[in-house]
């Protein structure tokens, strides 16, 4: 039964991925840093798409990055757009908008990492030069293609397990002191862990169970602990929690979920060797379903690439669901600012 849930969750999840494609998007991308790297790695393992160039980064970042993937450099942004037909752009947060921006005026599709900008006023004018230039927005909100999530994706929505109880999602990792002049570190340019780390399990709650009633959020911050521990109300729904933060020293990166459902508990921990585990009223050791060996980053750019040679919008984390998640956590610290929970209403554009 349970490996029937994950192949039916693949199979929904990324329906588009079948079939013939009529070429390899050629893939450029924007920075040089961590999460750049990430999406190089990842495009080793995707035959939809290939990497075209990488731009807007130092020299001494081109040169060390060029080396590293053999992927060819360009110190002029404009060179790299004449060559891609699609970029990803891995830069600071607050230069997400200037490149998506420049991206849709050269008629290429955007996949913009997350969080899709600082503030929403930004995230609407990049959603607005796309469709003004007739191109595609994709946010790389990466869990709703994690393998794990796909899964609980799937078990919500079938109701497999009945239904869902109560859902509390985690990430931790050290401070990201490697930041390229510690921007991450400055919440004026990252937001912080609640903009840059939160938002992920921010979004997966709004893509599992929809729009909360309301958030409230209490922060924790001290000399080598920032974290943020949001509640979201649902009327007629599960109780749902995440926390997510960084910590000093050489603290592992560590992210997770427990979902409770009235037939079943399902786990996920990432430092685990048996990663997903589910505990039934059968009792006995809980289950481990065999996953497929992928990862979000690869998945994402797969169903990108997909999207763009099937002419559709990439409806599974486009440009809206970057703004949803984006109020959705600037909600959650107003609320530590007033006390009291904020109610949600979805943005509109």
């Amino acid at each position: 039964m349970l490996r029937d849930v994950f192949r039916a969750a693949l199979r929904q999840t990324f329906a588009l991925q079948g079939g013939a494609m009529k070429k390899r998007m050629r893939l450029g991308i924007f920075g040089a840093g961590m999460m750049a790297r990430a999406h190089l790695e990842a495009l080793r393992g995707v035959n939809e798409a290939e990497a075209v160039g990488v731009s807007w980064a130092g020299a001494k970042s081109l040169k060390r990055i060029s080396a590293e993937f053999g992927v060819p450099v360009f110190s002029d942004p404009g060179e790299l757009l004449a060559r891609a037909d699609a970029v990803s752009v891995c830069l600071p947060t607050f230069l997400h908008e200037e490149a998506a921006v420049m991206a849709a005026a050269a008629g290429r599709d955007v996949l913009c990492e997350k969080p899709l900008a600082l503030e929403e006023a930004a995230a609407r004018r990049m959603i607005k030069a796309c469709r003004r230039a007739g191109v595609r927005l994709m946010t790389a909100h990466c869990l709703r293609f994690w393998p794990e999530y796909v899964f609980l994706k799937k078990a919500v929505e079938s109701g497999v397990f009945g239904a869902a109880l109560e859902f509390h999602g985690s990430r931790f990792s050290a401070a990201p002191g490697w930041s390229s002049g510690n921007w991450l570190l400055e919440d004026s340019l990252s937001g912080g862990p609640a903009i840059d780390l939160h938002i992920h399990d921010a979004d997966m709650i709004l893509h599992l169970f929809g729009p909360p009633k309301s958030a409230r959020s209490r922060l924790v911050s001290a000399p080598g602990a920032k974290s943020v521990h949001t509640e979201f109300a649902y009327s007629n729904g599960p109780v749902a929690r995440a926390d997510a933060g960084w910590f000093f020293g050489s603290y592992p990166f560590r992210m997770g979920y427990r979902a409770v459902f009235e037939r079943a508990v399902v786990e996920y921990d990432s430092a685990a060797k048996k990663t997903l585990k589910i505990w039934t009223p059968a009792g006995g050791p809980p289950r481990a379903p065999k996953l497929t060996k992928t990862d979000g980053y690869r998945e994402q750019i797969r169903y990108f690439a997909r999207c763009a040679s099937k002419g559709c919008e990439p409806e599974m984390s486009d440009g809206q669901a970057g703004l949803d998640a984006l109020r959705l956590v600037r909600n959650a610290l107003r609320s530590y600012e007033t006390g009291r929970a904020v109610r949600y209403r979805p943005p509109s554009v």
